[in-house]
């Protein structure tokens, strides 16, 4: 674990939530105030804190944010934290933008590291891949920890977070079956993928994954990128959604290896329904079916 973000685990450590007991224990207190780090863990939470008594999710960054590696905080964020009375974080080190700021939270605020107990990946540098929402069976374990942090944030309407998660977590792992059975039908499980975003979902899939071009590659690689794909010999290019794909469409038509694009669900509209991340994963499962099976 050498990234650097990995400092934020031990940040947090200094505010987990079940350090200083609950939030609250009555259902007559105050609302309680869930603040989510990145849009999927905002899918995650709302799922969870779907009709609980008093307690309201909203969303640190901007919905159309992405992956928020360079995104820097600003005002009208601090106010959100300010407000929240507890914070929900991806974990992994994906929150170095908020590793300043929760050494400054006030006491009262609780953290939920959403990562807790996940395995996790390498980048293609070695470092932790944070990504880990990007996958169905290990958002189901994030959400999983997610509702026990709020149970505990919240002992009233602890077997409702319990329930909802249990519901959530349960359709999401259904379609981590699926992802699964993908790879074990394939004769070639290999996939070029654009991001590393993307590999947890490749890994869900039980395909193998190579980080082939990280965002801000140009096309001066375009000559190196290519003769490695033509020694790899991937079934698929996989772009990630968040990006430009010309790119890799140029390489999917020199090598005639098939483009396709996957949405790791990092990013979403303003006010998505409660079963978004569903609609997108099974998107990407036709997809891979679609390519896979042939």
């Amino acid at each position: 674990m050498t990234r650097k973000g990995f400092l934020l685990s031990a940040v947090c450590a200094l505010f987990i939530l079940f350090a200083s007991g609950p939030v609250r224990s009555g259902a007559a207190e105050k609302n309680l105030n869930v603040l989510a780090s990145t849009f999927p863990v905002y899918l995650f939470a709302s799922n969870i804190c779907a009709n609980v008594p008093g307690a309201t999710v909203s969303l640190l960054i901007p919905a159309a944010t992405g992956c928020p590696h360079d995104f820097a905080l600003r005002p009208q964020d601090a106010q959100k934290l300010a407000k929240a009375d507890i914070l929900v974080i991806n974990g992994a080190g994906l929150e170095e933008f908020l590793e300043k700021t929760l050494k400054n939270l006030a006491p009262g605020v609780g953290v939920i590291d959403a990562a807790t107990g996940i395995q996790l990946l390498a980048d293609g540098h070695g470092h932790i891949n944070p990504h880990i929402f990007a996958a169905p069976g290990d958002a189901a374990l994030m959400a999983r920890n997610i509702a026990e942090g709020l149970a505990k944030a919240d002992s009233a309407n602890g077997g409702l977070y319990r329930k909802n998660a249990e519901t959530y977590a349960t359709a999401l792992e259904e379609i981590s079956a699926k992802f699964k059975q993908v790879g074990q039908k394939a004769k070639n499980k290999g996939i070029a993928i654009e991001h590393d975003a993307l590999a947890y979902l490749a890994a869900n899939a039980d395909l193998a994954a190579w980080v082939m071009v990280e965002h801000g590659n140009s096309a001066a690689k375009l000559g190196s990128l290519k003769k490695e794909l033509l020694e790899k010999k991937p079934h698929v290019l996989a772009g990630d959604s968040q990006f430009d794909d010309r790119l890799l469409r140029t390489l999917a038509k020199e090598t005639g290896i098939e483009f396709i694009r996957l949405d790791p669900c990092a990013s979403g509209p303003e006010n998505p329904p409660l079963d978004y991340y569903q609609t997108i994963m099974n998107d990407n499962l036709k997809v891979l079916e679609g390519t896979f099976d042939n």
